[in-house]
């Protein structure tokens, strides 16, 4: 029994020896940050197209994100600051940096006298609903250049939820987790390099979890799957959608009275789709998504709403947004009857091809140069 402690003592003295030498190397591998970033600054890419993929995406797309973690060129003291909020229908994850809405919009708008001093700042990222862009105008827009507008393109993202398409129970906590690549340190236990690196690990896990679209080839591989399921098993009648909506009204009142804090006009865009019962074979030939319950089992469920149901459900959240421009008094790009549902604008049912995205920013163009 008198040599049992000296069994432990080695053991305990090793555990110590490799965990201080573990936080030491940490605390230099991943460093300390004192706000949210979206991106990590600086942060880069590179997709190569498909267009068997993504159809009408030809130009292998560049990713670039600035000093400020978003995907823009970097602020130079412009005179007229645009921010974006969206989710991956403002992104443009697929298109090349310089062929995306936003930054067409910025070079459009800077061909005229009175927007030639024009900065655009995309704080868009896949995946957000309207609660996630509350979130970013109070945790990121401090950082960012004082807005004149603040444009806001959603609709797509809060129907999914209400549906319950694409996001599995529990797992609305991991894309909270997911607004930000990088988060600020300041709590006591962030002190620890260790911590900071087992939260790096974890989201890294969580985004290869929900990326199973991170490639044109996953584009691909759910497309396959919805087209083979077949017509008579789509479902038609939608769930109640009533909460998902009051949510997304109530985060529109939080934005409208944030954009008054920053002294910034706020302009809501509807989200155009190809969820349209007129469309032909070529447009239904794309669809991908909508499948019934989390991402992970449309594969293997097979189970789809119907493009009618889908239809009638991007109306419903579309109209959240013109009905509440309508009873602020507020303006609102009506994108969604703007952008028609054919098949070259899109290379899914959401998602703008490289002529989509020009169209996007030119209608938007125009309607903001009507507001200045």
């Amino acid at each position: 029994m008198r040599f049992l402690p000296k069994r432990f003592v080695f053991p305990l003295y090793l555990i110590c020896v490799v965990t201080i030498g573990v936080e030491f190397f940490t605390q230099f591998l991943i460093e300390k940050n004192d706000q949210y970033y979206i991106y990590p600054p600086y942060y880069k890419f590179m997709q190569k197209s498909n267009p068997e993929f993504t159809p009408g995406v030809y130009t292998d797309a560049h990713f670039r994100a600035n000093e400020l973690g978003i995907r823009s060129e970097s602020y130079q003291g412009q005179d007229n600051v645009i921010l974006i909020l969206g989710g991956s229908t403002a992104i443009d994850v697929m298109l090349d940096q310089e062929l995306t809405w936003a930054y067409q919009l910025q070079r459009l708008l800077t061909k005229e006298s009175k927007w030639v001093s024009t900065w655009v700042g995309n704080l868009g990222n896949s995946a957000r609903a309207s609660e996630n862009h509350v979130d970013y105008m109070e945790k990121i827009f401090p950082y960012m250049p004082k807005p004149d507008f603040i444009l806001v393109l959603l609709g797509a993202n809060d129907m999914q939820l209400a549906l319950k398409s694409s996001y599995g129970e529990g797992e609305l906590n991991d894309h909270n987790l997911l607004n930000y690549n990088v988060h600020p340190d300041n709590d006591f236990i962030s002190n620890f390099g260790i911590y900071r690196f087992y939260r790096q690990m974890h989201q890294w896990y969580l985004r290869d979890k929900y990326a199973f679209i991170g490639n044109g080839a996953g584009f691909k591989q759910w497309r396959d799957c919805r087209q083979s399921a077949p017509a008579h098993t789509h479902v038609d009648k939608l769930p109640d959608l009533s909460e998902m909506q009051q949510v997304m009204w109530h985060s529109l009142e939080s934005m409208e009275y944030l954009s008054r804090q920053y002294k910034a006009k706020i302009i809501f865009i509807t989200q155009p789709t190809l969820y349209n019962t007129s469309v032909g074979d070529a447009e239904k030939s794309v669809l991908m998504a909508g499948g019934v319950g989390p991402n992970q089992v449309w594969c293997k469920d097979k189970k789809y709403y119907s493009i009618g149901a889908l239809a009638k459900a991007m109306i419903e959240f579309n109209n959240i947004t013109r009905r509440f421009c309508k009873t602020k008094g507020l303006d609102c790009i009506d994108l969604a009857k703007k952008l028609p549902p054919k098949l070259d604008n899109y290379y899914d049912e959401m998602h703008y091809s490289e002529l989509g995205a020009l169209k996007v920013a030119t209608v938007i163009a125009q309607e903001m140069s009507k507001m200045k």
